[in-house]
């Protein structure tokens, strides 16, 4: 697919405007370990958050969170391929090792020595195999929905048909990209139509047709998916051993791991607490925006961000907005 960046961008910022009322302050920041520079969203004033999205999606993702997350700094990383940022041209091979580099060099540029991190399904894999890797580098973590590659998570058979680059390459020239197609997927993920017919989701659906039909997000995820090897899954063994205190905001209708899935995985992680959320998908932002950002606030609230450089950032400043006022945060007691 060729990237068509004027037509995303008309799209995206429509999206954030309609969700959050501004566009955020944009960066591209180089990965030369990558052969790659990336974009990097920031809204908000406050600790600092760093958002790792996942797998076939983009920084916006996250508008219906960071709306309501006004007294954080929020760092949206969009990973390489996927939305305007470029493939990695070079690096590991193993999708493990690629995963640490990627958030390194990423934290590196942003002047972040430690960082709270909150992530989202291969996000989440993320996230966690890099504070196995570097664990002095990220103070606390909090997952939205089951996290990719871990014992008791599977992709959804329609879902997971598209990741492989050939048959996923055949369905995505059969069902091009539109609304109802956004909602069917969604749907796939354990979100109910109550919520997907929300006004401020039908907007993120609509931003979502358009990231899929601008840009090449779903090729790229593809490719990167068909590397993913055994020896990249976390086994308990690997997640016993993450010290880093964590909690997961889990859908009990997230249709890549049931509730008891995500109990026995919680167990095995030394420092790590979980709430179950009714009624929620494996994006649980979308069912339960307010929540999901309650439970967020509460968890990092204690905590702040160590940094080298305040706020500084390495690379190109494409554009910024004006932050709204700060909102009231709930403190843990």
């Amino acid at each position: 697919m060729t990237l068509n960046a004027k037509a995303y961008r008309i799209a995206e910022r429509r999206f954030w405007m309609r969700a959050v009322g501004v566009v955020p302050m944009e960066h591209e920041v180089d990965l030369p370990g990558l052969g790659t520079s990336v974009r990097v969203l920031t809204h908000g004033a406050g600790p600092t958050i760093v958002l790792v999205h996942g797998g076939s999606n983009a920084a916006a993702s996250w508008a219906p969170l960071v709306k309501r997350l006004a007294d954080f700094r929020c760092v949206m990383i969009e990973q390489p391929g996927a939305g305007l940022s470029e493939p990695a041209k070079k690096g590991p091979r193993r999708v493990r090792d690629y995963a640490v580099q990627m958030l390194r060099e990423v934290l590196d540029a942003i002047g972040l020595d430690q960082s709270a991190i909150v992530a989202s399904s291969f996000g989440s894999y993320i996230a966690l195999v890099f504070a196995a890797a570097h664990p002095e580098r990220v103070s606390r973590m909090v997952h939205l929905g089951a996290p990719a590659l871990v014992p008791g998570v599977r992709t959804p058979l329609p879902l997971l048909a598209q990741s492989f680059p050939i048959v996923g390459s055949v369905l995505r020239h059969l069902q091009k990209p539109s609304l109802e197609g956004s909602a069917r997927m969604l749907g796939q993920m354990g979100h109910e139509a109550a919520s997907l017919s929300r006004p401020d989701i039908m907007d993120m659906l609509k931003w979502y047709a358009a990231l899929s039909t601008y840009t090449p997000t779903r090729e790229n995820d593809a490719t990167l998916c068909g590397r993913v090897r055994r020896r990249d899954l976390l086994s308990m063994t690997d997640l016993s051993l993450i010290a880093t205190p964590m909690s997961f905001f889990w859908g009990e209708r997230d249709t890549f791991g049931a509730p008891d899935a995500a109990r026995t995985l919680v167990d095995a992680i030394p420092n790590a607490r979980l709430e179950m959320v009714p009624d929620a998908g494996h994006l649980p932002w979308i069912d339960a925006s307010k929540r999901a950002a309650e439970h967020l606030a509460a968890f990092m609230a204690p905590r702040r961000t160590l940094s080298r450089r305040s706020r500084s950032v390495r690379g190109r400043v494409s554009r910024s907005a004006a932050t709204p006022k700060s909102s009231a945060v709930l403190r843990v007691v």
